[in-house]
């Protein structure tokens, strides 16, 4: 069986020239630990599934477990810190910063905001 896997918000409209399946209302835990179950390859199945968790509510803490996983394959986790750097949560910018402290060396903490 083949398919692709879309992350969507819930208010775009889809149209598609092949069946759609609408899986209706699924919990967030639910739909990231199946979503998680992609991650194993780093094909582009498993890129679109970590953007679909970057999507999620709590995703997050998902893709910073999917950075440090280091029996994930290299790009996945590099996929995961791409994700955390295009978030706007904090806890996304505390980790990105953290990393960027301990491979630079750097003690001073880094901006929250851009420079204007």
């Amino acid at each position: 069986m083949s398919f692709k896997l879309l992350a969507l918000s819930p208010q775009c409209q889809v149209e598609a020239g092949s069946e759609i399946k609408d899986l209706g209302e699924v919990a967030a835990e639910s739909s990231m630990a199946w979503l998680q179950t992609y991650m194993a390859s780093a094909d582009r199945l498993a890129e679109q599934a970590l953007a679909a968790i970057a999507t999620h509510e709590g995703g997050v803490k998902q893709l910073i477990e999917v950075a440090e996983n280091r029996r994930l394959p290299l790009t996945m986790r590099e996929r995961a810190l791409f994700w955390m750097a295009q978030s706007d949560s904090d806890e996304a910018f505390d980790y990105v910063a953290l990393l960027l402290n301990r491979y630079t060396g750097s003690r001073q903490s880094a901006p929250r905001q851009a420079p204007r």
